[in-house]
């Protein structure tokens, strides 16, 4: 990967190369706004400012996610596996500790850097694991806390 890298930088495709620069720029600047605007979260105008922008000419080569169908129809159950079902059930409880683990470590150094109310951990497992079914059901993927704080 690092011996491909300084090719790849010099192909890289300039309108995206621009757009994703513009989304980190107005992510950055977004501090700076006055409070009034603060009210309207940065990656939500980054990203829709940014989307709108690339429908202009000279960006509309861009290459863009394309959904045949509704978003309904994209969703897609979940199937289990044939055959090998140890590797399945380790595949599932190495995600599930990883995630739990990652979460409830997270929640410990938050509640470290506070003098507020403490993190319920049994909420927190909770939550995580309905979240982690109801993205599971629909074929998404695994779900954490630790993004979110």
């Amino acid at each position: 990967n690092v011996a491909e890298l300084p090719g790849q930088l010099i192909n890289a495709h300039g309108p995206g190369v621009i757009l994703g620069a513009l989304v980190i720029a107005i992510l950055v600047a977004w501090r700076w706004a006055p409070k009034a605007v603060k009210k309207v979260p940065g990656p939500l105008v980054a990203i829709v400012g940014v989307t709108a922008l690339s429908l202009l000419a000279p960006f509309g080569d861009v290459t863009r996610i394309q959904i045949n169908g509704s978003l309904i129809d994209a969703l897609a159950l979940p199937s289990l596996p044939q055959g090998n079902w140890g590797g399945f059930a380790a595949g599932v409880l190495t995600v599930a500790l990883i995630a739990s683990v990652e979460s409830l470590l997270s929640a410990v150094s938050v509640d470290r850097m506070h003098t507020g109310p403490r993190t319920n951990f049994d909420r927190e497992m909770i939550g995580q694991g309905a979240a982690n079914i109801a993205s599971g059901a629909i074929g998404g993927l695994p779900v954490t806390g630790v993004i979110v704080r």
